[in-house]
């Protein structure tokens, strides 16, 4: 006969009366959405094998967005706070994974009687498969991001020029807040070019193109739906913006 497969997930878990900081912190941020996110997040950690969410995949985090169902709250901003706050881990979750830690302290009773270990942080770093800094110390990391903002920064203004520099990287910041990189030049000029079309090679125009997709929290840029008070761009395009054109880029 065989043997019975190895339970990693578990039918309940601690919930505690007396709340800590954590839990204040997030209800008096986000009231009652903070809340539900925060015990319903803990609910699919325990029922999910190995106990983490990945996220990476779009349809993955769709699905958890129409599972825990925010009312007036983006569930983005709750697992930010939660991250800085310690309450998930910030490694993984920059990397669009939910691993809690504290969670799987308590339910480790649960492991005691069974044939398999309860899974660690490093188990779960190996079973999704990333490089990883596990202990949070980001100090090698930081020349090399330093550099390759550097670098965005010379693409954007050889592609559109320095009055749509700020613009842009006002646009790369938001998109790094939803864990949504462009990770190569070729995207980032793909990016530039999609720019210089939405905003017709105007400054201002481009402006309102990102803030109209921040405003709705957008993961891409659009046209305008309205145009009104936006100073078209002159007949005499900058060489810079006539000298590049490309197409069929990815990552836009």
């Amino acid at each position: 006969m065989a043997g019975r497969k190895d339970k990693n997930t578990v039918d309940y878990f601690p919930h505690y009366v007396n709340h800590g900081k954590t839990l204040f912190i997030i209800e008096s941020k986000f009231g009652n959405d903070g809340y539900a996110a925060w015990f319903k997040i803990l609910e699919t950690l325990g029922s999910t094998e190995h106990h983490y969410i990945d996220c990476r995949k779009d349809e993955d985090w769709e699905y958890l967005n129409a599972k825990i169902k925010l009312m007036h709250t983006s569930l983005h901003e709750v697992l930010d706070l939660c991250a800085k706050l310690g309450a998930i881990n910030k490694v993984l979750w920059e990397n669009r994974v939910i691993y809690s830690e504290n969670f799987v302290n308590n339910i480790a009773d649960a492991y005691t009687r069974r044939n398999t270990d309860c899974p660690t942080l490093q188990d779960i770093v190996s079973i999704i498969g990333i490089n990883v800094n596990i202990n949070g110390n980001d100090d090698d990391t930081k020349p090399q991001r330093k550099e390759k903002e550097i670098r965005e920064k010379e693409t954007i203004q050889n592609e559109l020029g320095k009055e749509f520099t700020e613009v842009v990287i006002e646009w790369l910041e938001y998109k790094k807040q939803r864990k949504e990189t462009y990770k190569s030049e070729k995207s980032i000029k793909a990016l530039c070019t999609k720019i210089k079309n939405l905003s017709e090679g105007n400054a201002a125009q481009a402006k309102a193109v990102i803030d109209q997709s921040m405003a709705n929290n957008w993961a891409g840029l659009f046209e305008l739906k309205n145009k009104n008070g936006i100073p078209k761009p002159k007949r005499d395009v900058p060489d810079i913006v006539k000298q590049h054109s490309t197409a069929g880029y990815d990552e836009v």
